[in-house]
């Protein structure tokens, strides 16, 4: 009764505000040029620059709009956090439960075994007894030691089974797997 883990589709972090980059053509400025001639030609390229409207330019100092872009960025950084936290932690206990899961299947193919082999130890000890080369007190602590072993083996069994439930439930997929169907009420 070994089943494979489930596989889980974590959503990739979402991307990052980019900075609003507002592109100037660049200029060049040539230092051989005399004064009169520099000046002539950074006239000329300040003319060829798309202008901004009026309403637009703030003032020299005036960053509002800067300012706000910032804060909100700045605004989304501990909801990200958090949930990249989540994530990771969400990760880490799925981790831990799959873990949990095969070491306890593991217990339940162990505590099958022993079961097996103490069953042959109670057909050998009743053959004994029957050849007349037993005693009938190992016998009974043969019959003892195999319902201790099924007591184990069911044991190891309940908790597989209830690691398994605690990873559907982490992951999620509880009632898919139990085939379970929820209806709404329609209002």
């Amino acid at each position: 009764m070994r089943k494979n883990a489930p596989q889980i589709d974590v959503p990739p972090p979402a991307e990052p505000v980019e900075p609003i980059v507002i592109e100037r053509p660049e200029r060049e400025a040539k230092a051989e040029l005399p004064l009169g001639d520099r000046l002539e030609q950074n006239e000329v390229i300040s003319q060829s620059l798309p202008q901004l409207p009026e309403e637009s330019n703030p003032p020299n100092g005036d960053r509002s709009l800067e300012s706000r872009v910032e804060q909100a960025r700045v605004s989304l950084l501990p909801d990200q956090n958090t949930r990249d936290d989540r994530r990771d932690n969400l990760l880490i206990q799925v981790g831990d439960r799959v873990r949990n899961a095969r070491l306890l299947l593991e217990q339940v193919n162990l505590a099958q075994q022993e079961r097996e082999f103490i069953q042959k130890t109670l057909e050998n000890e009743r053959e004994l007894l029957r050849l007349g080369r037993g005693e009938i007190h190992d016998v009974i602590s043969v019959q003892e030691a195999v319902v201790s072993a099924n007591n184990s083996e069911l044991n190891a069994q309940i908790a597989y089974l209830h690691a398994l439930t605690l990873l559907q439930q982490t992951v999620g997929i509880t009632l898919e797997t139990w085939q379970i169907t929820v209806e709404t009420l329609g209002e």
